[in-house]
């Protein structure tokens, strides 16, 4: 007696594999900016702070208009500048009677400051006396665009080592590969897989470099920036999240692109679905239903 087909022949999800191999590629990525950065750019953010003082700071996020670790671990530095930073003129005619400034250094990286400022009660000041106002400050060095070039090292890392080696070192690391396509499609999945990333990571970099420290970003920008945030966020509902609360074991760049990950043991022995039963060699476009 025949049986009847079951979701037994659906490719294995790798889904906790798969998360953790891009987190070590993300990872890398950022330490090979660390260090680079190291080489060619001083740190001197802050050094004109007047007892500084420095604090552990640690998150844990994911955020499709930032290229972070999921886990980030820094410090923050916060005191009294030398100066006011040219500040001054932003609050013209009132008065500073207070500035801090705090810079955040992930993975000990300068990244962005901000300036907490208070403003003296005069009648100058109006209906600002005595509130205070948070800045950011321009950081004047190539460490500001920390996450843009930690994620260009990642873009170039991952399209080179999927096609020379069909993995990343991430996947390499956790016992996955690359199949379906030799060689792989490289440039094109990568593209398609960091879309929500693409989207606003670049241009919030030029929008960093283009505009001075304001207290209030201007209209335009603050338009574009929206603008971008929600496609990201389109893109990753139907890149992301969606495939992996209806995972079938494959998501869309490895359905359009014609590729699947698989166990690298696996790979060689034909691999198995989930319990074990063999995969149809049609994949995957007949296994894939979601």
């Amino acid at each position: 007696m025949a049986t009847p087909e079951t979701p037994l022949s659906e490719p294995r999800r790798w889904f906790w594999r798969r998360l953790w191999a891009y987190a070590v590629d993300v990872c890398l990525a950022w330490l090979i900016a660390v260090a680079l950065l190291a080489v060619i750019d001083d740190d001197t953010v802050g050094s004109d702070l007047i007892s500084p003082n420095v604090t552990d700071s640690f998150a844990i996020a994911f955020n499709s208009s930032e290229f972070k670790p999921l886990v980030t671990f820094g410090t923050k530095t916060c005191g009294r500048p030398t100066s006011l930073l040219g500040l001054e003129e932003q609050f013209a005619p009132a008065t500073i009677s207070w500035i801090e400034v705090c810079i955040e250094r992930p993975f000990g990286m300068p990244v962005g400051g901000t300036a907490k400022v208070v403003l003296e009660d005069t009648p100058e000041a109006g209906d600002m006396g005595s509130r205070t106002f948070y800045v950011p400050i321009r950081i004047h060095t190539l460490h500001r665009f920390g996450d843009v070039i930690a994620f260009g090292i990642f873009l170039c890392m991952s399209i080179l080592t999927t096609r020379l080696f069909g993995r990343s070192p991430g996947k390499r690391l956790l016992g996955l590969q690359i199949v379906g396509r030799s060689p792989v499609p490289s440039l094109r999945r990568e593209l398609v897989r960091n879309l929500p990333h693409l989207l606003v990571v670049p241009t919030f970099a030029l929008i960093n470099w283009l505009l001075p420290p304001l207290s209030a970003v201007p209209s335009a920008a603050q338009t574009l920036a929206i603008g971008l945030q929600i496609l990201s966020a389109v893109a990753f509902i139907f890149l992301w999240l969606v495939p992996m609360v209806r995972w079938r074991g494959a998501l869309p760049h490895d359905r359009w692109f014609g590729t699947k990950v698989v166990r690298a043991d696996g790979n060689r022995t034909g691999g198995h679905g989930d319990l074990g039963s063999p995969r149809p060699t049609s994949f995957p476009s007949e296994t894939y239903t979601g």
